[in-house]
């Protein structure tokens, strides 16, 4: 959805995927959170890392938010199950070690 929700069309493009992304150990790269790879013709594009309570998702290398609309029944199926609150976009990129105020994408098609 995020791929999508960027622009891209990956369902009829050739040169995108996705892979998870973990520590040579195997432990998440982000505490709290799985973070996969978006790659187009093997060039990262995207390293999004999904809050494993929430749901909510931040590019931990670009302090990017995705606040799409089309991300908020997940996210809210996720809250149900977890029973905890969404966090602020501070409180994501605090979570991903931002230095910067993160950007909200909440718009497709950027």
């Amino acid at each position: 959805m995020i791929a999508h929700d960027e622009g891209y069309d990956i369902k009829h493009g050739k040169g995108y995927y996705f892979d998870l992304l973990a520590s040579r150990d195997g432990s998440p790269i982000l505490k709290g959170y799985v973070t996969m790879g978006f790659y187009i013709n093997g060039n990262i594009r995207s390293s999004i890392s999904i809050n494993e309570e929430t749901g909510q998702t931040i590019d931990m290398n670009t302090c990017e938010v995705f606040d799409y609309p089309d991300l908020k029944p997940f996210q809210a199926e996720i809250r149900a199950l977890s029973r905890k609150r969404a966090k602020t976009p501070q409180e994501l990129a605090d979570d991903a070690g931002c230095g910067a105020q993160p950007k909200v994408l909440s718009s497709p098609g950027r």
